[in-house]
């Protein structure tokens, strides 16, 4: 068991980092080149890229809405990972790690997987679109 609560740590702790980077200076430079690829095109974007694809990288307007959204998105982003790391710290057996990792793992992944997908098309938009 102590085993398995180890290997769940350095995944989780590895995400963790990762997820500091791509929230920090991996967004920051994206951010600083799409703010200069769509500039001149600022009256013209489509709204999903207003709404989503700019809140999520800090460029788009300040609304009541986008920093609902961005804190809800970077919330969960950074909240359920610690959520499954305190689930295997309380852990009293190796079915529950492993349930905690894999239901939980499961669905953090495909929200990140549907979070990046509508994104992705939420930035390439502007640029389908001309």
């Amino acid at each position: 068991m102590v085993a398995r609560k180890i290997f769940a740590y350095i995944i989780l702790f590895t995400w963790l980092t990762t997820l500091s980077f791509l929230a920090g200076p991996i967004r920051w430079r994206f951010a600083h080149t799409y703010k200069h690829l769509i500039a001149g095109m600022e009256n013209n974007l489509p709204e999903l890229t207003k709404v989503l694809g700019l809140a999520i990288l800090g460029i788009g307007p300040s609304y009541p809405g986008s920093i609902l959204l961005r804190i809800s998105i970077w919330g969960f982003s950074w909240l359920a990972p610690i959520v499954l790391l305190v689930g295997v710290w309380r852990a009293q057996s190796k079915e529950t790690i492993s349930d905690c990792l894999v239901y939980g793992g499961a669905t953090y992944c495909s929200f990140m997987f549907l979070l990046v997908v509508v994104l992705a098309v939420s930035l390439w938009l502007p640029f389908a679109l001309t």
